[in-house]
């Protein structure tokens, strides 16, 4: 499945670059060679030289490895603008999406959950990379870049592939599900299907250093999605003796609008 082949290198990366982040942000306090005469002070809120940021710094570019368990591998880039004022933006790749085809569309990868009536469980789909994007105005409450709390307004869009050439006709329906009669026919042709999701939502997060060129931010966000469906259908099906005879195959488009509430972590680098 195309979602491991993305998490494992992802969070590999992720490790190596928290491995990184620790050897940067270790910090020795300099020895004094005669600690009775020459103590070596520091005020309270002193920090070691190689630790403290540069809060003036004005790029951010990080990943958010959760994205891959809604089929997402995106990597963002973030500009501080003027003072309280950033931009991000971010850019990437859809896959299978092991939340949203496990658990609403059901017949995708686990046949045994959920269905959902936009997208015929029927069909043997398979996933085809896909785009995926988002902007995002800023506002931080602090007078430190990328340290503090913000509020952000967010328009994200991704789109979820699927191209299947089977598909599981029901020749004959059972008392209970599992004693129905299918018969699984070569479309002859590549049925192609698209779930474009596109969100606006108002996000509240903070954004903490923990080295001294490494951040980390967590956030929610709350707003309107709308999922835009392009998918396929069959009608006027004909069995004879045990065998599909005939069969109408319709495609359509339609828009399924809802509330989105979302939330994750991204952590990267500050320059």
């Amino acid at each position: 499945m195309l979602t491991f082949r993305f998490l494992l290198p992802i969070l590999f990366v992720s490790i190596q670059f928290l491995s990184l982040a620790q050897k940067v942000g270790v910090s020795v306090m300099p020895k004094s060679t005669n600690e009775s005469n020459n103590p070596t002070k520091f005020d309270e809120d002193d920090e070691p030289k190689n630790y403290v940021p540069d809060y003036t710094m004005k790029h951010f570019v990080s990943i958010n490895v959760g994205s891959a368990l809604i089929g997402e591998m995106p990597i963002f880039y973030e500009r501080n603008i003027k003072k309280h004022f950033n931009v991000q933006g971010g850019l990437g790749l859809t896959f299978d999406n092991v939340m949203y085809d496990g658990v609403v569309n059901g017949g995708h990868n686990f046949p045994y959950l959920i269905s959902n009536t936009i997208l015929d469980p029927s069909f043997h789909r398979h996933t085809n990379i896909g785009p995926s994007f988002m902007i995002e105005p800023k506002y931080y409450f602090g007078n430190k870049n990328y340290e503090g709390f913000y509020i952000g307004l967010q328009y994200r869009f991704r789109r979820y592939n699927y191209y299947s050439s089977e598909y599981n006709f029901l020749i004959s329906q059972g008392y209970y599900a599992n004693e129905n009669v299918y018969s699984t026919v070569d479309l002859g042709k590549t049925i192609k299907e698209f779930r474009a999701v596109s969100d606006f939502l108002v996000e509240l997060g903070g954004s903490h250093f923990f080295a001294k060129h490494f951040n980390y931010q967590y956030y929610i966000g709350v707003g309107f999605r709308n999922n835009g469906f392009y998918s396929a259908s069959m009608s006027n099906v004909v069995i004879l003796n045990g065998q599909v005879s005939s069969y109408q195959l319709n495609q359509s488009t339609s828009n399924v609008p809802g509330i989105a509430v979302t939330g994750g972590f991204r952590m990267g680098y500050v320059f």
